[in-house]
This record gives structure tokens, sequence and C-alpha cells, in this order.
């Protein structure tokens, strides 16, 4: 069966996770999918002057897949907000800002993220990326090595770390903080592990940081993320913030997120894991993999009768060319019994058939010519042919003795390529009348 007709794909089975969060380093992870479950190892920092090296290294490519983290400093978060009423025509509303957006429409590409509804509106997060921004991590990742390539943003990255450390229903004012270097850092907010809102800030940006800080402070949980061994001193926000090295959080975030069934990037979407079957629907599930199976050998008998059909065919159309050449000499030899019985019913009515035949080659003309001579039981001659005159040929026929009533038993044609005229004549014969004149002109008794 061909899973593409069912729209269907199969998990992918060997992944790598590249994350370029710092300029100068790559956050890397390796994957692979055993017994319905994915094993990461070998997390680990590799520079980027050297990325180009350990991809070339990585075994059957063509089999692995490359899962690209975009860092929040490479494409936009736009955090839109619409009224409930509006939930069933989302979709469209949503299509259509992207299409009066001309930024978005032909120089980024676009994604939305899961919509987040409450009773005050719909929070419908949105994505972009700049195509030059995304064709020159392409490059970074090396996308042409693998068999399989997706970019996500890494707000998901994030997210699989907030369902890893509170939950997938976490409904507290959660707040992630990711340093990139010591002059900025990118905020994250979640409800419900959802990203609901994201910022970049620095450090000297007094005003950014304010708005920033007046947010912390109503946070129920706060993570900063960074490898240095203190968390800075600019925040001043009299609350407990918790800290995790970046590597430490890659691996939590890669190990949840991979829990996924399927992952949706800028440029489509790959599947990570089979979709979990509850127990109610297996007694339909297998009834209805009976009836594919029943459906599938039906189908078999059918392709096979239809093959055995086609196998007779094949056959039935060698034996008619076969059988054509003799079907034509039984036709021949057919035609002879018919002329045999003719003559011998000639024989038998005592028709002077030579006698016939001699009067009339003694008065046709040599611009005259038969092609047909039928004589008939009831004592009639048809006679076909060409004729320079065929009037004066019916005027001929009329002489001989015993020829009566000779008339055109259809109308003259004219044959337009020899000049000469087509002639049907129909005539009676009194036969002792014929042959007492045949045998007075040639002196027979």
């Amino acid at each position: 069966m061909n899973l593409k007709l069912l729209n269907f794909q199969l998990p992918i089975q060997n992944l790598i996770i590249a994350y370029p969060l710092y300029s100068n380093y790559l956050l890397i992870a390796q994957a692979s999918r055993k017994k319905r479950k994915w094993t990461v190892r070998n997390v680990e920092k590799i520079s980027t002057e050297n990325s180009l090296e350990f991809f070339t290294h990585i075994k059957n490519p063509k089999k692995t897949a490359i899962l690209g983290i975009l860092p929040r400093k490479s494409y936009f978060f736009i955090r839109s907000v619409y009224p409930p009423g509006l939930k069933k025509n989302l979709i469209n509303i949503l299509n259509y800002d992207r299409e009066e957006n001309v930024l978005l429409k032909n120089d980024c590409l676009y994604m939305v993220s899961k919509p987040l509804e409450d009773e005050t509106g719909i929070l419908a997060p949105s994505l972009s990326l700049k195509k030059s921004d995304h064709e020159k991590l392409a490059q970074l990742f090396n996308i042409h090595f693998f068999g399989k390539h997706l970019m996500i943003p890494d707000v998901y990255l994030i997210e699989a770390f907030i369902k890893s450390r509170h939950g997938d229903l976490s409904k507290g004012n959660t707040w992630v903080l990711q340093e990139y270097n010591r002059n900025s850092i990118a905020a994250f907010q979640s409800y419900q592990s959802i990203i609901t809102e994201s910022v970049i800030t620095r450090w000297e940006n007094s005003g950014s940081l304010s708005l920033l800080q007046q947010k912390l402070r109503e946070a129920s949980d706060i993570t900063y993320i960074s490898d240095a061994t203190e968390i800075p001193q600019g925040f001043n926000l009299k609350k407990e913030i918790s800290s995790v090295d970046s590597l430490s959080f890659f691996r939590e975030a890669v190990t949840n997120l991979l829990r996924k069934q399927n992952l949706t990037g800028f440029e489509g979407t790959i599947r990570l894991n089979y979709p979990k079957i509850p127990k109610t629907l297996y007694i339909p599930i297998i009834g209805l993999l009976l009836v594919v199976a029943t459906g599938l050998y039906a189908q078999t008998l059918v392709n096979r009768s239809r093959d055995q059909l086609n196998s007779l065919i094949a056959r039935k159309n060698i034996l008619e060319r076969k059988w054509a050449p003799i079907e034509k000499q039984m036709q021949a030899i057919e035609k002879l019994e018919q002329d045999k019985n003719t003559l011998q019913n000639t024989l038998k009515q005592g028709i002077p058939t030579l006698q016939v035949l001699e009067a009339l080659t003694k008065v046709t003309p040599n611009d005259t010519w038969l092609n047909y001579l039928v004589v008939t039981q009831n004592n009639t001659i048809i006679l076909r042919g060409e004729s320079s005159s065929a009037v004066k040929y019916v005027s001929a026929l009329s002489k001989i003795p015993g020829f009566k009533n000779v008339t055109f038993a259809s109308p003259v044609r004219k044959n337009t390529r020899t000049g000469k005229e087509y002639f049907n004549i129909r005539l009676s014969v009194d036969w002792n009348q014929f042959i007492k004149g045949f045998s007075r002109e040639t002196g027979q008794k």
C-alpha cells in the first residue's frame, strides 16, 4: 500500500538538532528513535567554525533529518488578539492579514503558533522569518547533507522546557529569560505552556528594561538560561530566580520536544511519533483493519481474475489470427461447392450452357466484355459488363433465336475513366427455339 496516497508520513528515525543560541557556537544534540521512544545523546557545544566538519562526518546523512532551532533574534514574534466571536474564521483572518502585509507576503516565511482562548479574546501568536535569513541559516545547518530538514523558532523549544518543568497545563505567569551575551536577553512569557509574549531587550535600554521588570514582578516563576555563574543584578526584582546552563536547558527541552507527534516549521511538517490510539478505539480499529484486509483480498482476487481474462483474450487473439487463413480457405471451398451445385442444377435442367456461351461469343463485339453471367431456373439469363454502346449490344442479343424480352434490368451508367457504358441486361429464353436456331446456324442435327 502506498502510504503517500493516505497522506501519511512514517516517523523519522535519526535526528540532528542544531541551535545557534550564541554567535560563536552551536548547541548540538543527536537523537535516535528505537522501540517507539526517542533517545537523546551527545549533547554538546560545537564552534561555528567546526560545524561543517561535524555535519560532514554524520553517518548516513540521507537517512537522517536536521532540525534547526532558530534563536529569537533571527525571527519576528507578532502578538495578535482577536474577539472571541472570530474563532471559526480565525485562519482566514490570519491569512488575510498576511496577504495585506507586503513584507510578510513577499520577503518572509510565515507561520502561526497555537491560538490561546480565554474570556477576553483569542491570542494568536504569529512568527515570520526573512527569506534572506532563512538562506543564511540553511547554509549554517548544511541542510543539503540531510534527507529531510525543518526549521522551527525556539519558542517551541522554550515551550517544551516549560512543559518539562511545570506540566502541559501550567496556568501560572511563567517567564523564561535567555541570555545572548552580556548586553542583551530574550524574554518569553508563557500561559498554559504556550508562549504568549516574547521580547528582546538590551541592558542599556532603560525604557524596555523597565517595562520588562514591571512584568517580571508579576511573574509566578522565572527561569534564567545562561552559562554565567551569577545572575545579572540589573533586574532588581527581589524575587527568586532559578538558573540553568544552556546545555542542561537544551537537553531537557529537546527530550520533551521529541515527545510531540509532529513538528511544524517554516518549511512544512515532519512526523516524530506515531499517533497515540485510545484503548476505546482498539476494537473499531481492528474491525476496520479486518474490513481493509478483506477488501485487499477481494481486490487481489479481482486482479487475478482480470489477469486470467487478459490471458484468455490474448490467446483468443492468437487463435483468431491463426484461424483467419483457414476460414478464407473454407469460404473458397464453400464457393466452389455452390458453383458445383449451380452447375449440376443447370445440367439437370438440360440447359445447353456451351451453346449459350458460343452464341454469346459470336454476337459480342470486341468493344464489349462480360463480367457476370447467370442462367436462372426460370429460363432467365442476366448479363453484366461494359460496352461502347449498350443499346447496340441489346439489339445484337435480340437477334439470337430464342432470346426474348431483352431489356435493361437497371439504368445504363457511364464509366468516366474508360468512356464505356456499364450495363445490366435481363432476357428470357425459349430453349427449344434456341436449340433449333443454333443447330440450323451451325449445321448440327
